[in-house]
């Protein structure tokens, strides 16, 4: 390890922020993710950290946009809807 990586580590994106950056750089929207998901509000509720990813849905999200399934199923904080 050199000193720049103990004095500065780079945290792990939580699975929101990493699918909201690969939903960008892939020039995907929210309207898309809730059209693979079945469900406009299940979309929403995720990307604003009110409802967890399942692990079907996740399953779903990576085999459709090829993203690593291990970015999306850390935890992570949500937020109480309000």
């Amino acid at each position: 390890e050199n000193w720049e990586q103990r004095q500065y580590p780079i945290e792990p994106l939580d699975p929101v922020d990493f699918l909201k950056g690969a939903m960008e750089l892939m020039g995907k929207d929210q309207s898309e993710l809730a059209e693979l998901l079945n469900s406009r509000p299940r979309a929403s509720e995720i990307l604003n950290r009110q409802r967890p990813l399942t692990l079907k849905q996740i399953r779903t999200i990576a085999s459709a946009w090829n993203l690593p399934t291990d970015l999306l199923i850390r935890e992570y904080e949500i937020r109480p809807p309000g």
